[in-house]
């Protein structure tokens, strides 16, 4: 579970983030959370994250204008309002607002609620469990730029979370990888890469240009059929 909080209490998003923190030690689940704050919070990257927790009252910052902005552009990001005030509750059906807190009911409505969020991030297709040399691990798929196979006959999966590359080195080939992802909007563009068309900015002079800057060779003997394959996915995901 990848989650940012927005409060202007610097006091009370440290608590809810301790909080948070309890939630998913305890129940043994993987997390990352940092807090941003109002001057930043349009301009941030939201594509790797899975709730954010947004106060609606900021001095700099209308919570519920932000949320129209935001939902824009990630129509698939949770938001939960944290207010102390429930009189706004209405208003969050504007942007499909996942939940509100009331900040006076911290401890009892966020085990639910962070419950509520893990059974949908993954109850559905929305992440595997990939096999390394430390154990399983549950990966969301949007987290994965591209998987690489390597010379070990291992996977390699490339992962962007909060701005920053991650590397996972998993056990198995990565044909194995491709029959789960085939039909998730991953592409195989030659044999050592399995692309997710999310991260493919475009595809031309045989590579595919990724929105994370890198550039990655394709196959030669198919490129059309595989620039086709994208620019057809594209067209149904716009």
């Amino acid at each position: 579970m990848n989650c940012v909080i927005c409060d202007d209490d610097p006091l009370f998003a440290e608590q809810l983030e301790e909080r948070i923190r309890g939630q998913c030690v305890q129940n043994d689940w993987e997390y990352r959370c940092r807090q941003a704050d109002a001057q930043t919070l349009l301009k941030m990257d939201f594509s790797a994250v899975d709730v954010l927790f947004l106060d609606i009252e900021m001095p700099d910052i209308n919570g519920l204008e932000a949320a129209k902005q935001i939902r824009q552009r990630y129509d698939d990001l949770r938001l939960v309002f944290v207010t102390g005030f429930i009189d706004y509750a209405p208003s969050g059906y504007k942007v499909h607002a996942f939940r509100y807190l009331l900040k006076s009911r911290l401890d009892e409505e966020l085990p639910e609620c962070l419950m509520d969020i893990q059974e949908k991030l993954y109850s559905s297709q929305e992440s595997i469990q990939v096999k390394t040399i430390n154990g399983e691990k549950c990966v969301r798929l949007k987290s994965i730029v591209y998987l690489e196979g390597t010379s070990k006959r291992h996977t390699l999966l490339h992962l962007y979370e909060f701005g920053e590359t991650v590397y996972v080195e998993c056990l198995g080939l990565l044909s194995s990888y491709e029959k789960q992802l085939r039909d998730k909007g991953f592409l195989k563009i030659q044999k050592s890469y399995l692309v997710n068309m999310e991260y493919i900015q475009k595809m031309a002079n045989y590579r595919a240009i990724l929105k994370t800057k890198e550039e990655l060779r394709t196959s030669i003997s198919d490129f059309q059929e595989k620039r086709q394959t994208f620019l057809l996915w594209k067209g149904e995901h716009l």
